[in-house]
């Protein structure tokens, strides 16, 4: 009388609807298994990303040492070798299956089918423990994956970001300008670039000290971010100097731009918190040009700068264009 994984012994009479019940029961469980992997596919668990990260290796290699994209590297790595077991895992128990149908196949034999059943049962409880292990394994790789994707997309920020200001740096300013001349040339569209420049700067940081230079960039930083579009770019460029790059606007249109930031920024008052003493007036020069036929991002730049020497010989706080 064989006996179960319980320890029981159980009955060798052969009853085919038992039969049958007991290997729908075994589909069922294969039908939960592939519903599982179903079901991480489609929470994002089993995609493309895990399979293929040809963009994020690239990515990696931009940013990390050779040693930390290794690690990378090699925690991806595991994460395919995890994928493969779980397809060898589910091909070799498809086999078992085929193998034990064969040889239920024609038997009538109580006692030979009962043993064969045992066999498939035990067959299938190392298939799903297997299987279980490496979707706990893969789930806590695409965990870390998660991890090293934020930690990978805030180290990106923190290159292209200005520390004080929380624009574009110069960095951003760089590849934004080279990308937009490409963009509105092939589409035939106006771009202007605006350079500000804050007035008298160094006369603030010797007489209330650079905390407070800090302050005035930051105002000029919040009152550019509140008056250009989202599809505009802001940029410290250095120093006390911004740079705008407006995509679609033409030069009348970015004078205006320049205009608006000029006089919300000569209206702000900023006073001393430990002694409620005014600064008095701050104010800050303007140079716009707008892209002209065969221009590429050094020219364009260079005609701005002189209509920004320009404002700033002609008085300062003004916009010249």
């Amino acid at each position: 009388m064989p006996v179960g994984t319980d320890g029981a012994a159980h009955s060798t009479n052969y009853n085919p609807l038992a039969f049958l019940g007991i290997t729908i029961v075994i589909i069922a469980a294969l039908g939960a298994l592939s519903g599982a992997m179903h079901l991480l596919a489609r929470s994002g668990r089993l995609s493309g990303k895990v399979l293929s990260w040809q963009s994020l290796r690239t990515f990696v290699a931009g940013l990390l040492g050779q040693g930390e994209r290794k690690r990378v590297e090699g925690e991806m790595t595991r994460v395919a070798e995890i994928l493969r077991k779980l397809i060898d895992t589910n091909g070799s128990y498809a086999g078992q299956l085929g193998k034990f149908s064969d040889k239920i196949r024609g038997q009538m034999d109580a006692q030979v089918v009962s043993s064969i059943l045992n066999e498939l049962l035990a067959e299938h409880q190392r298939s799903r423990e297997e299987t279980t292990q490496l979707l706990a394994e893969l789930e806590n790789k695409t965990a870390e994956k998660q991890a090293v994707e934020q930690q990978l997309s805030q180290a990106k920020k923190e290159l292209s970001t200005d520390a004080l200001t929380n624009i574009g740096n110069r960095r951003t300013f760089d590849q934004e300008l080279t990308a937009a001349i490409t963009s509105c040339q092939e589409g035939a569209r106006p771009l202007a670039l605006v350079l500000a420049d804050i007035d008298h700067f160094k006369r603030i940081n010797d007489e209330h000290g650079h905390q407070v230079g800090d302050e005035v960039i930051k105002m000029l930083a919040r009152i550019i971010q509140s008056t250009v579009r989202d599809t505009d770019v802001a940029t410290r460029y250095g120093g006390e100097e911004f740079a705008l790059i407006l995509p679609g606007t033409g030069l009348e249109a970015a004078k205006s731009v320049a205009e608006r930031i000029r006089k919300k920024f000569e209206s702000r008052k900023l006073t001393l918190r430990h002694s409620g003493q005014s600064i008095g007036k701050v104010t800050a020069s303007f140079g716009v040009a707008e892209l002209r036929f065969g221009d590429n991002a050094t020219i364009l730049f260079q005609r701005a700068d002189r209509k920004l020497y320009a404002a700033k010989s002609a008085g300062r706080n003004r916009v010249s264009g």
